[in-house]
């Protein structure tokens, strides 16, 4: 088993073409042909590796004599290196529905394809099983092809790791349009709840508005005026000078903002950095797993070879943000932000339009979105200005609005809060 490093650059120069024309829909076909292939390569790799090891576990458990001693720590040693190559065959099906990712973004905002990303109370919905042996995979592939054959931008679901709704989904319209498609008409508890979970999905995304939402009691969507502005040329610079030198860059495109790369065997000096830039920052540390999920892929933000350093481990990235900048461009703008850490750690951004009235109106903005600063290259003056320009929806001076107790009492909470910064 290895990691087709042509192949995989070949797929990401197509993705990057086909950001550029995306008129190109049949270069659709050959791209989910290719992931399809490593896909199912893969899935075989990690099913043989998986009877391996527990046939050694099974082994190992046996009663022995004890001059036979040294064969367990011999077997230990066997299973513990059939785990680590087990962590690399799934790191490598997490970077090749990376691919499908980049399909998806390509044609459709992040903004939309988050909410097939989440199931019903706001957690992400389990992650794709696999492919080889799924019953009625043959029967959501044609779907597909006959899609693509039609000019019409479709994706398989299993294919990708953000869509989690829906067995394909359709990209070519205002909003993505997620399709279950069952191998029979037979219709259980289960198959029940995917389809009503889909329903909701496709409602809110079609209206902008629903109730009891991924654990939300009311729901809305506001559009975002402000264009975003990203440093990717930048973090690729940054990336390239890490791997040329076998060091460490540093590279900061605005004030607040500041890129680190660091190739394979710079921990110890990477270390050192870190300390020198991590007060009162938000520390981002990029690595090529789920755990950013579902932002903007970074098959999209890098360059294709930057792409497979940063898949295979040869370059790591941290971005810091710094909160004092951030807070100072907002309090220019007239308002008063607070950042804020809850009891389970979790990060968010207050906004209020009078630090002594939380009833003048007041926003948080949570941790995945602020994340995006990082995992997306974003800019920060550009995050800033979206913010105030949001903040704008949310002034209640003025207004003849009427708050119940519970929420006046919450309000009140939030008004209590100390800043962490």
């Amino acid at each position: 088993m290895f990691f087709d490093v042509k192949g995989f650059l070949e797929a990401v120069e197509s993705l990057h073409l086909l950001r550029e024309q995306r008129e190109k829909v049949y270069l659709l076909l050959p791209l989910q042909n290719k992931v399809i292939s490593e896909l199912k390569k893969t899935e075989r790799s990690i099913k043989l590796l998986s009877e391996g090891v527990r046939r050694l576990e099974r082994y190992r458990r046996r009663k022995r004599p004890p001059e036979e001693k040294w064969k367990v720590r011999e077997l230990k040693e066997m299973i513990r290196k059939g785990k680590e190559r087990l962590s690399i065959y799934k790191r490598i099906l997490f970077v090749w529905r990376c691919v499908g990712d980049g399909i998806a973004f390509i044609y459709q905002t992040k903004s939309s394809l988050k909410h097939l990303y989440l199931g019903h109370e706001g957690h992400p919905k389990q992650e794709p099983g696999f492919l080889s042996g799924k019953a009625g995979f043959e029967k959501e592939y044609i779907s597909m092809a006959k899609g693509v054959e039609l000019g019409v931008p479709v994706v398989l679901s299993d294919l990708t790791n953000t869509l989690r709704v829906g067995d394909i989904c359709v990209l070519g319209g205002d909003e993505p349009i997620p399709i279950e498609i069952k191998s029979s008409t037979n219709r259980n508890s289960r198959t029940d709840r995917q389809f009503q979970h889909l329903e909701e999905v496709v409602s809110f995304l079609c209206s902008g508005f629903a109730k009891n939402y991924h654990g939300f009691e009311l729901t809305k969507r506001i559009e975002v005026c402000h264009k975003e502005v990203s440093h990717r040329e930048s973090i690729n610079r940054c990336i390239e000078g890490a791997f040329r030198e076998k060091g460490i860059k540093t590279l900061s495109p605005e004030p607040g903002l500041t890129y680190i790369a660091f190739a394979s065997g710079q921990e110890e000096k990477f270390k050192e950095v870190m300390e020198e830039h991590s007060n009162s920052s938000i520390v981002i540390h990029l690595v090529c797993d789920e755990r950013h999920l579902p932002s903007y892929p970074f098959l999209l933000s890098f360059t294709p070879y930057n792409s497979l350093l940063f898949s295979m481990g040869e370059v790591e990235v941290v971005v810091f943000i710094e909160m004092r900048v951030v807070e100072n461009m907002i309090r220019d703008a007239g308002l008063f932000p607070r950042f804020l850490k809850d009891e389970d750690g979790e990060l968010s951004l207050q906004i209020m339009h009078d630090e002594n009235d939380i009833f003048k109106g007041a926003f948080r903005v949570n941790e995945s979105y602020l994340l995006r600063l990082g995992t997306e290259f974003l800019s920060v003056r550009s995050f800033v200005n979206e913010q105030v320009d949001i903040a704008s929806n949310f002034s209640l001076e003025g207004k003849d609005v009427v708050i119940d107790k519970g929420t006046s009492e919450k309000m009140k909470e939030w008004l209590e809060v100390e800043s962490i910064n």
